[in-house]
């Protein structure tokens, strides 16, 4: 029995010592950053823009400590528009103001805050002020902005995924033409999925296979 909880004693050791070097090894590691993802849910058109069930996502990429990635694709078909009183995509920052990097061609910072009529107001909107499906003036259903919407927010003093956050309900909202019944209005996003950074999940899955690999050996010997 001596013998047999010596070596229960010795396995236990090193697998801590392995924990220990695996957990110093993470804290060493480069600043992760993650991704967040958020589903376009909420419908606001009216009558409807449905049924779908998410309109589109927003990826919110942290590039560095003071500048976030922001990229908007919508899905089944649907286009960015700017209709009635909408404005073509919203978010709300808190923490002080933020500089919109440079917007694709088509679309306008308009500052903040903004109301956007079935979600209430966002500290920040831009507008989309010219469709690419023709040459026409303006963003209307018959002149929409087609593609994924991708650009830079930053802030001197620091900005990340946490200073995103809701209007007490919503995170973002477009303006959309619906691609399943023709219909424009806005859509919403209220929650969010964060993606672990890659780098970390390969370390992290490095050190369970190690320890995996010693308790194999312990057994056999």
């Amino acid at each position: 029995m001596r013998v047999s909880a010596a070596r229960f004693s010795g396995r236990g050791y090193l697998l801590l010592s392995a924990l220990a070097v695996l957990v110093l090894a993470l804290s060493m590691a480069p600043a992760a950053y993650a991704d967040a993802i958020y589903n376009l849910t909420a419908d606001g058109c009216t009558p409807g823009c449905g049924p779908q069930s998410s309109f589109g996502t927003v990826t919110l990429h942290p590039v560095n400590s003071t500048t976030v990635q922001i990229s908007v694709s919508l899905l089944n078909n649907n286009v960015f528009v700017t209709t009635g009183t909408h404005d073509g995509f919203t978010f709300n920052i808190q923490g002080g103001a933020v500089t919109v990097g440079t917007l694709p061609t088509g679309w306008l910072d308009v500052g903040g805050p903004v109301t956007e009529p079935a979600f209430g107001t966002f500290s920040n909107g831009i507008d989309c002020t010219m469709g690419n499906s023709n040459a026409k003036r303006g963003c209307a259903g018959n002149n929409p902005w087609v593609g994924t919407l991708q650009f830079n927010v930053s802030r001197a003093s620091g900005l990340t995924l946490s200073d995103f956050v809701g209007n007490s309900t919503y995170f973002f909202s477009a303006d959309i033409l619906s691609g399943t019944n023709g219909n424009t209005g806005g859509v919403a996003a209220v929650g969010n999925t964060t993606v672990p950074e890659p780098g970390t999940l390969a370390l992290l899955g490095s050190g369970v296979l190690g320890l995996a690999g010693m308790l194999r050996r312990k057994r056999k010997a």
